[in-house]
């Protein structure tokens, strides 16, 4: 079923007055690449991508198109590229629409599953069901035109799907953009403790060198909000954007609190453990003005931690608070007094 926005365009191809030109214009039909006209991409295709790519030369002063790119989207012919060129080639000429991954002619939330699937796959997540796709199905995903596939284009695609996209409000725009304005969702906070610290930019560390994927309860956030550069990648690059932002790291967790008490409090949690106690990870607010953030419950044998203060005791960013942890801060510390780096290792965040 083709959704409602396809019906709302083609209403405004007539409103345009641009109906009396179809006698005129070419039907294309399978020619070559670089003589298809419609066909901005070069994919061998005409679709929603090249009307998208044709929206959003016009209306995102950041895009830009190649001459011969510029040639294929004249659609009417007249020496320039208008919204009348995306108008038409919207209306008559796509052969599948933005967003139909699957290329069945329906825009569903499968299609945004192929998407993270697609991503997945590019940063070495590769299952047993791996996909592959042709460079129009790769296309068809891109549903903001900026020639990557990120988790925003499943955003995108979601909205598609809910009926809810009103596009960029002008008309013949048809690439799909944030609608707020803001990339909310690559806010850094991969382990959806509610701020941004060293533990995300160590995760992402962990992930780039192994190629392991973050515990179960991490992973949703880690994939939503990981790309912070926004490159369709999940690397050392982001984790040095997220050290540059965070608002607590492994040397200063909290305004009042050091790494040296940081490790006391890992160790802390280390020999309760040991002794039988049970750690309750809570979700609140840390605490930063004691020198201890734990809260020890003997009448219970709990002790009591906020995620975001048991996550910055991780310094090894494995998921749990050790021995180790304690080992790794204390040298931290050390190295703190010593002035020499901080870090292992230059763009690296994971404490070792």
């Amino acid at each position: 079923m083709i959704p409602q926005f396809h019906t709302v365009k083609r209403f405004l191809a007539g409103a345009m007055g641009v109906s009396v030109l179809l006698g005129s214009l070419p039907v294309c039909t399978a020619a070559a690449a670089e003589n298809l006209l419609g066909d901005v991409d070069g994919d061998g295709v005409i679709t929603g991508h090249d009307t998208a790519c044709i929206s959003r030369y016009l209306y995102d002063d950041s895009f830009s198109l190649t001459a011969e790119q510029l040639a294929r989207a004249d659609i009417t012919r007249d020496g320039q590229v208008t919204a009348e060129d995306a108008i038409w080639l919207h209306a008559n000429y796509e052969q599948y629409a933005l967003g139909d991954v699957a290329l069945n002619g329906k825009i569903s939330i499968e299609n945004a599953c192929l998407v993270y699937q697609w991503i997945y796959q590019n940063n070495g997540q590769t299952g047993e069901n791996a996909l592959t796709l042709t460079e129009v199905q790769q296309n068809l995903m891109d549903t903001d035109a900026d020639g990557r596939i990120t988790t925003l284009d499943v955003q995108n695609m979601l909205y598609l799907f809910t009926a809810e996209y009103l596009f960029c409000g002008k008309t013949g725009c048809y690439y799909l953009h944030d609608i707020n304005g803001s990339r909310y969702s690559l806010d850094g906070d991969v382990d959806g403790d509610g701020y941004v610290t060293d533990h995300d930019a160590a995760i992402l560390n962990v992930f780039a060198q192994t190629g392991t994927e973050p515990e179960e309860d991490t992973a949703p956030s880690f994939w939503v909000r990981g790309d912070v550069n926004h490159d369709g990648l999940y690397d050392d690059q982001d984790a040095a954007l997220i050290h540059q932002q965070s608002l607590y790291t492994y040397e200063k967790p909290a305004p009042e609190r050091t790494a040296l008490q940081s490790a006391q409090t890992a160790m802390l949690l280390h020999t309760y453990q040991m002794l039988g106690y049970t750690v309750e990870i809570t979700k609140g607010n840390p605490s930063l003005s004691d020198d201890l953030p734990c809260r020890i419950d003997d009448s219970v044998r709990t002790i009591r931690i906020d995620t975001v203060d048991y996550h910055l005791l991780d310094a090894d960013a494995d998921g749990t608070v050790t021995m180790e942890d304690g080992r790794f801060l204390l040298k931290a510390y050390s190295y703190r007094l010593a002035g020499s780096d901080f870090y292992p290792a230059e763009g690296c965040y994971v404490l070792q």
